[in-house]
């Protein structure tokens, strides 16, 4: 495979000396070698430079698709369509994601944008069927109870999780759970809504790079009140601690990414990172959000091609993406690239903004002891 980048991060690839280590993505196609307007709501592709060796390193793009289906949401299936296309495209020109993580793939058109734009390894979170079968507590009981079938809340479960991993690197295993079917809030409660676990075979990793997805429980988007999506969303964020203690290796480095539906909350933003900070790691450190460490740490040098949108996203602040040192393996943000935002026009396929992170890998340096003569 060959790999061609737009002018910015290859510019970024020639001032690193660790350059042999970056995937790079950029928003590159060309028809009949001129740079090609865009006609899906999207701002125009880039004319690729001349092509590279295919690097190690990670991209993750992570991409909220809107698609709820009718009556919900209308031309959903088409916008999916155009974003399979479009990720075919940055393909042909070698600029695509490693690894893509979508969430709200609830259909079979927003399902089949992995096998349409190339992706050899392909994963889904839980499917409507899926229990969790967690004991309840009082409390939960008690909110259970109170549970509004004219809000969505005792319709059961519509569909699936809407959850994807999409990766060009083989997907070595997967794990996946449910919410509790109690534990959500309003018209959220009709997805069976939960978390996604796939190790994967990054070139430049000393083991598998775990890349874990989720959407959580919406605000006042779910129509009902906050003591109830707040609930829900403790309950969530409880259920994937539990997960990951349960299935994260300790010593690999990974990478959390979806809708957190977090937005300006400081309560919920405290609430992740704590669940974060209490996992059973063998490397301890705070919680490094790469929309937050690229924008605000000058010292990560980030580079990016849409700088704007990246703001609007973080400024946005549901789409997260988490990463996270494993023992050998460290992993270090270089670019944020935004292959799914607004034209000049505002328009886009999605309600969300879809970004990818561009991750360098780094193995750490034995450390060397010395014994002083007696």
């Amino acid at each position: 495979m060959r790999f061609a980048f737009s002018g910015t991060f290859a510019r970024l690839l020639k001032a690193l000396p660790w350059r042999s280590l970056a995937g790079i993505v950029g928003v590159a196609a060309v028809v009949g070698g001129v740079a090609a307007e865009a006609q899906d709501g999207l701002a125009p592709l880039n004319a690729p430079i001349a092509a590279t060796a295919a690097p190690q390193g990670l991209s993750v793009l992570t991409y909220n698709i809107e698609g709820l289906p009718a009556p919900f949401a209308w031309g959903r299936s088409d916008a999916a369509r155009r974003i399979a296309a479009r990720l075919a495209a940055l393909r042909a020109a070698g600029q695509q994601p490693h690894v893509v993580v979508l969430q709200e793939a609830f259909g079979s058109v927003q399902q089949e944008i992995g096998q349409r734009a190339g992706y050899k390894y392909i994963a889904f979170g839980p499917d409507r069927d899926l229990k969790n079968d967690e004991p309840m507590s009082d409390s939960d009981r008690a909110f259970a109870a109170k549970a509004r079938m004219i809000k969505g809340e005792a319709l059961g479960k519509w569909r699936g999780s809407g959850l994807a991993i999409l990766s060009d690197y083989p997907i070595l295993r997967v794990k996946r759970d449910a919410f509790p079917s109690y534990a959500c809030a309003g018209y959220d409660c009709m997805a069976n809504k939960g978390v996604l676990l796939a190790d994967i075979l990054v070139p430049g990793a000393d083991k598998p790079v775990s890349v874990i997805a989720t959407h959580m429980n919406s605000k006042q988007a779910s129509g009902v009140s906050k003591a109830r999506f707040g609930y829900a969303f403790d309950r969530q964020v409880a259920t994937i601690g539990k997960f990951l203690a349960a299935n994260l290796d300790p010593t690999a480095p990974y990478i959390f990414a979806g809708d957190t539906n977090i937005g300006k909350s400081v309560e919920r933003k405290a609430q992740l990172e704590g669940m974060f900070a209490a996992l059973p790691r063998s490397v301890t450190g705070p919680t490094r959000m790469v929309l937050a460490t690229c924008l605000n740490d000058a010292s990560a040098a980030c580079t990016f091609d849409a700088r704007d949108a990246a703001e609007k996203a973080y400024k946005h602040g549901k789409d997260w993406q988490v990463y996270a040192d494993g023992a050998v393996t460290h992993i270090r943000p270089l670019a944020i690239d935004v292959p799914f935002g607004p034209d000049k026009n505002g328009r886009m396929l999605s309600d969300h903004i879809g970004y990818t992170a561009l991750y360098g890998l780094e193995q750490a340096k034995p450390i060397v002891t010395t014994v002083a003569s007696l």
